[in-house]
């Protein structure tokens, strides 16, 4: 579900008695700059304000910096789940047992504590949410679970095949830059 406002609204009627704290990443604002023009930018970079007001128009939904830590956010707020279409800042929530509601494919889908809205946009996001929470709460190690998960798998996806500079990238490549994000991420803990 590439559509953020989509989720932003799904993730706002599932939860009306949350906070949803929304933020851009940082390639957003990558076209605000005049030597960097695009067909579709604007003063708000690819999305025009519509698009923002149609968010702010639900009152439970904030915006943060597109420039924040997401480990800064999860240690400023009572983070209760992520939701992300894909990508680190998820692993770095699982390490930290905080559940993730996933809208894409990545490396962790599948994962105990990752509820994959991708395959079922009819499921109960709440109850999933809180078998994927209960389950990181009683693991002794999330890091170790979350390596043996993502070394079990086979890295079928036709999109992973190269990396930012379009070099081809093998499954032994895909599962060791998997294995460095959780690296990484429990460098900030």
């Amino acid at each position: 579900i590439p559509d953020q406002r989509h989720v932003v609204h799904l993730l706002s009627s599932a939860f009306p008695d949350h906070t949803i704290l929304v933020k851009e990443h940082p390639i957003q604002l990558l076209f605000l700059t005049t030597n960097r023009s695009h067909l579709y930018s604007n003063k708000t970079g690819f999305r025009f304000s519509g698009y923002y007001s149609s968010m702010l128009s639900r009152k439970n939904v904030i915006f943060i910096s597109a420039y924040a830590s997401i480990n800064d956010i999860m240690s400023s707020y009572n983070i209760q789940a992520l939701a992300t279409y894909s990508g680190s800042p998820a692993v770095s929530a699982l390490v930290k047992k905080i559940p993730v509601i996933s809208f894409g494919i990545a490396a962790y889908t599948g994962y105990k504590g990752v509820v994959s809205f991708n395959n079922n946009p009819s499921m109960d996001l709440r109850s999933e949410l809180s078998v994927a929470s209960d389950y990181l709460k009683n693991i002794t190690s999330v890091e170790d679970d979350l390596r043996n998960h993502m070394q079990s798998l086979s890295f079928p996806w036709h999109f992973a095949q190269t990396d930012r500079n379009g070099t081809s990238l093998t499954s032994d490549d895909l599962l060791k830059e998997s294995l460095n994000a959780i690296y990484y991420a429990l460098q900030s803990i």
